[in-house]
């Protein structure tokens, strides 16, 4: 060890052997966040962010996909590609809901898109709606 007397002496004190042997002179007290803490804040920013919904961008990925004339023969492929479920109602002209269920990590939310099939102007798609994003659990 390193007296006061050497180092008054004049001889070079090399003050790096005691920075990896734990000196008590280089030990800051410093108290570091818990686990706990960064592992709520961490689940704070996960759960906020896979709730919320982006209506406008389902509204424009939802026009993107199906235009009012274009061919019904068209607007159902696009839209089941994209992951909806289209069925007819029956009735006539057709009218198409195409539903998409998409499941967050803590709710399940439903995408809804309806249409008509107009027969009388050559099966072109008419009256396209997009319905609001229906979630549960939140």
């Amino acid at each position: 060890m390193i007296s006061a007397k050497s180092a008054a002496a004049g001889k070079p004190v090399d003050a790096a052997p005691f920075r990896f042997r734990g000196h008590a002179a280089w030990k800051v007290p410093m108290k570091q966040p818990s686990f706990r803490a960064a592992a709520a804040v961490a689940a704070c920013a996960i759960l906020s962010a896979c709730a919320s919904v982006d209506q406008v961008a389902f509204d424009h990925e939802a026009r993107a996909l199906v235009r009012d004339g274009m061919p019904a023969s068209e607007a159902v492929p696009r839209l089941q590609d994209a992951g909806f479920v289209c069925s007819p109602d029956g009735a006539k002209p057709p009218a198409f809901d195409c539903v998409r269920i998409r499941n967050r990590l803590v709710t399940s939310c439903l995408e809804r898109v309806t249409f008509v099939d107009t027969v009388d102007n050559h099966g072109a798609v008419a009256d396209v709606r997009v319905a609001a994003i229906a979630c549960a659990g939140t």
